[in-house]
């Protein structure tokens, strides 16, 4: 299997939606809030009667006993998820603009009968709040590679990718989020060779999964889990479905500076292993730029 080394650059940004926006699912626990209660009680003090040529009732007024009790209130705090943690959503009515771009060198290997190929590619996506709990995110793709060695040297690839899914706040338990999504996918590659050109393969499929983390102070442990499959047309490269599973850590290491890294991999026909690592910087709070491999 060939193996890739591939360099990763992203940068997002935000409609002036600050930090605050982000992660609402709330957790338990939090600021108390201590509130006086005034309780009175009243009674009736023994009726004091004097007569004289006109009988005349006199009644002292009501004496009251009053006590203080206190009561304690819970207040629910939402942790911040910062613009890249893989929890992270936009609220309501929230947009949210992001470019990735990649850069990818491969060495030549003899060992492995591996050639030498370079490539480049960009990835603007898109994500709306629709609620507090639900988002969609919409992305394109457009790449190219090159073989620079071995005897498909100079043959060139050209990929196109579009996706878009529904992600969905399932629920909270004690600041334990639960999300699932579902999308659709679709991924063409062509490849030309001089004046000679055609389709390398293409296909499409559906993408369902669910993510549960949580934000411990300035960590956030994460797994995903889900599958995929063919959906509706493939052409020389039919996936069939496979299971990925993705655990993860998103360590916000200062106030600017976040680290990313996690490992995804996929069962089924083939089998694929991938390793992450990606630095998050954050020079405001409603922009990051990444920069990392895989």
């Amino acid at each position: 299997m060939k193996k890739l080394l591939l360099v990763l650059l992203a940068s997002a940004a935000v409609t002036p939606a600050m930090a605050q926006n982000w992660g609402y699912a709330a957790q338990q626990g939090g600021d108390t809030t201590t509130v006086y209660q005034r309780t009175t009680t009243t009674y009736q003090q023994p009726v004091v009667t004097t007569t004289t040529t006109t009988t005349n009732r006199q009644v002292q007024p009501a004496a009251q006993n009053v006590k203080y009790t206190t009561k304690t209130v819970a207040t629910e705090v939402a942790p911040t998820y910062k613009l890249a943690n893989p929890l992270a959503r936009p609220r309501a009515n929230k947009v949210v603009f992001g470019v990735d771009g990649r850069y990818m060198y491969q060495p030549k290997d003899d060992a492995v009968d591996r050639d030498k190929e370079t490539g480049w590619g960009v990835l603007p996506n898109i994500e709306v709040g629709l609620t507090d709990k639900l988002s969609l995110k919409a992305s394109f793709g457009y790449g190219q590679e090159k073989i620079k060695s071995g005897d498909d040297k100079g043959v060139k690839f050209t990929d196109y990718t579009a996706d878009a899914k529904l992600s969905y706040l399932l629920a909270s338990l004690d600041g334990l989020d639960f999300n699932v999504h579902a999308g659709a996918y679709y991924n063409k590659v062509r490849w030309k060779y001089g004046s000679v050109h055609g389709t390398w393969y293409r296909t499409s499929g559906v993408d369902v999964g669910l993510m549960a983390g949580k934000k411990i102070q300035n960590i956030t442990p994460y797994f995903g889990i889900g599958f995929q499959t063919d959906f509706h047309s493939s052409k020389y490269d039919a996936e069939g479905t496979r299971t990925y599973i993705n655990p993860g850590v998103y360590v916000d290491l200062t106030k600017n500076l976040s680290l990313d890294v996690n490992y995804k991999t996929y069962t089924g026909d083939e089998e694929l292993a991938e390793y992450h690592a990606r630095f998050d910087i954050y020079p405001a709070d409603n922009f990051v730029l990444g920069i990392g491999g895989y």
